[in-house]
């Protein structure tokens, strides 16, 4: 296990890397950069991880849907380590909403922040787009359990709006 300060110095190298290696391909400078914002965020040094994500988000190399997917996911972890649930369910409205990832996160919010039905509702909308997509099957039906058993748990399935 890397411990705060080591996490410090990796991020530091990748930067180094990113600045000086010109025989980078794209698509390692752009995993090279991920991974230094989220080793930055890993050594605590949360300002310079969100000042880096930030500058990110304006490089035209990051414009297409997988890495702005996961740039929502980490500034919504950002505002979820900093209990601002509704800042970070604002922060994934932009994200891919067929992403299973950024549903299950936004549905996650949802429960915290004690919304239920939204919380539902936002998996039962995943799961119809997912339906007829034959390798996303086993993805959905997953999500059909969960969806009955968290309406089952908060009685949301007697309301006759679902």
């Amino acid at each position: 296990m890397i411990g705060s300060l080591n996490w410090k110095k990796f991020a530091e190298r990748i930067k180094t890397q990113l600045k000086e290696n010109e025989f980078l391909t794209q698509n390692q400078r752009t995993t090279m950069q991920l991974n230094a914002i989220i080793s930055l965020i890993k050594s605590n040094s949360f300002e310079e991880a969100k000042t880096l994500l930030n500058q990110t988000w304006k490089q035209p190399e990051f414009k297409n849907h997988k890495d702005q997917s996961i740039l929502n996911s980490i500034q919504a972890y950002i505002f979820i380590k900093d209990k601002k649930y509704e800042e970070a369910l604002e922060s994934l409205q932009s994200g891919d909403q067929n992403d299973v990832r950024i549903v299950l996160l936004k549905s996650h919010l949802l429960l915290a922040l004690k919304r239920q039905k939204d919380s539902i509702m936002n998996l039962i909308e995943l799961t119809e787009k997912l339906i007829g997509k034959a390798e996303e099957f086993h993805t959905s039906s997953k999500l059909f359990s969960l969806i009955l058993r968290l309406a089952n748990n908060y009685k949301i399935a007697d309301q006759p709006e679902i």
